[in-house]
């Protein structure tokens, strides 16, 4: 029978905390607004549904891999999703998570943009308001 199996650290990361309470570019009109302006571009910005989870789950393992699937499945699981989207022509372009892992916690992420989509900053700023 074999030894008890040795543990090695694969390697180490830094979670970065930022209060973004008092920062005037995070507020909820400001969501509002960039949200307005994605959709002026075309996109949509909204909270994930549930019946989204396989669908969304297996675009975030082939555009990202690693454990986001998990997280994201999970942070849908809460009531309501902590999961939002932003899709145009109806295809995604982005996602934002938070409190998968950590529920209540207040864990931004994961959260992606796929490489074939403009960047839009309104699908996070409406993540972090949970709008």
């Amino acid at each position: 029978m074999a030894g008890p199996a040795r543990l090695r650290p694969a390697r180490r990361g830094t979670n970065l905390l930022v209060d973004v309470r008092t920062n005037p570019r995070v507020t909820v009109a400001r969501a509002v607004e960039l949200v307005a302006r994605a959709a002026e571009r075309g996109y949509e910005v909204r909270r994930a549904r549930r019946d989204e989870a396989e669908a969304l789950s297996a675009a975030i393992s082939i555009g990202f891999g690693g454990a986001w699937p998990f997280e994201v499945e999970r942070a849908l699981a809460s009531d309501p999703p902590n999961v939002h989207v932003a899709s145009r022509d109806g295809r995604l372009a982005a996602f934002a998570a938070h409190d998968g892992n950590n529920g209540g916690l207040g864990w931004f992420g994961p959260a992606g943009t796929w490489p074939r989509a403009p960047r839009a900053r309104a699908w996070a700023r409406r993540c972090w308001w949970r709008a």
